[in-house]
């Protein structure tokens, strides 16, 4: 049985990856969140424990490491404009916050780690495909900071043999995402709430968008296989602002207006990830990983008083452009895990 310990845990993505955690391999697991953003939608079972901390306090982090077998560090200040207005608070919680994690699990000799990191944000504005090996150049305290907490991951591995996967997060939508200020969250609540949208750029700009469920798929993959290194979580295919609305016009069932204001500083569109060959497969050590089929997945948008719901699955005769044909795609993020950077 594992003991696995999820940093900000009771999040969007903590919510959807916990229950898989559990029932992947029976795991024991602890929750560390300072309670500050939770989705409020996470069933508390028996061998889940909740320790309400803060990723700056060493000292907290010391103890909720303790006897745990792999971590799963979540926990971070995401928000590229508020870093831009607030770096040093962005700092604080992701590049020392990743330290303390990471000290914490030196002097525990806890042997695995699972650190969520970014891409867009990392590397800045470059021509797509996005890969590994491109250079980084943050455009925001954001980046940055997530940058800085790849280069402790990586010199922790290098130093103390610690196997640490970073995984760069493209954009990720789902169920539970009420309290998220991400595009497909952000749009879907502002339809609901003022029937209006607001678009920062004139809407051209690109994301790679990923399902939640999707995501947290690779992050088990990730544990599993003791992944080591950096890889790009993404399916390879790049959905427009402008295109995003027109699903959203065809999900909603509602009219709404859409404003467009000057781009912001520091938020950046993101390319697509390197697609892999759609055939074949990837070896993990003695394990084989197989491209998922392709479950197609929407935008349900069931509006309700008081909460919204994305990203209900649900099979349509149907091929959607943009944004459905990008969230059915696991074989992206399985299969980079056979080769750590």
């Amino acid at each position: 049985m594992k003991r696995v310990l999820v940093t900000g845990g009771l999040g969007f993505i903590g919510t959807s990856l916990v229950p898989k955690l559990q029932r992947k391999f029976g795991a024991e697991i602890r929750i560390f969140d300072n309670m500050s953003n939770p989705s409020g939608d996470l069933a508390i079972t028996d061998g889940i424990e909740i320790v309400e901390g803060d990723v700056r306090d060493a000292g907290a982090v010391h103890e909720a490491v303790r006897s745990m077998d792999a971590v799963v560090h979540l926990a971070a200040h995401t928000r590229v404009i508020d870093s831009i207005e607030d770096p040093q608070l962005n700092f604080d919680i992701n590049t020392t916050g990743t330290f303390n994690v990471l000290e914490a699990m030196r002097q525990e000799d806890v042997p695995s780690l699972v650190n969520a990191s970014t891409g867009g944000a990392i590397l800045g504005e470059v021509p797509p495909p996005i890969n590994e090996d491109i250079a980084a150049k943050p455009a925001s305290p954001y980046g940055a900071s997530k940058l800085a907490g790849e280069g402790y991951c990586w010199a922790y591995a290098q130093s103390y043999g610690l196997k640490a996967a970073s995984l760069r997060f493209s954009n990720i939508y789902g169920p539970n995402s009420r309290r998220k200020s991400s595009v497909v969250a952000a749009f879907i609540k502002n339809i609901r709430e003022t029937g209006a949208v607001t678009v920062y750029g004139d809407g051209s700009q690109t994301r790679d968008y990923l399902f939640v469920d999707d995501l947290t798929d690779g992050i088990v993959r990730a544990i599993e296989a003791g992944a080591a290194g950096t890889y790009q979580l993404g399916f390879g295919k790049p959905t427009s602002v402008n295109a995003l609305i027109d699903i959203s016009r065809d999900t909603a069932g509602t009219e709404f207006s859409g404003t467009y204001e000057p781009a912001r500083a520091g938020d950046k569109g993101c390319a697509p990830v390197s697609q892999l060959p759609s055939h074949g497969c990837a070896n993990i050590g003695q394990k084989t990983l197989h491209p998922a089929r392709g479950d197609r997945r929407r935008i349900t948008g069931a509006y309700r008083a008081g909460e919204h719901h994305l990203g209900h699955r649900r099979r349509h005769p149907e091929i959607m452009s943009g944004l459905a044909d990008a969230a059915f795609g696991r074989f992206q993020f399985e299969a980079r895990f056979h080769q750590p950077r």
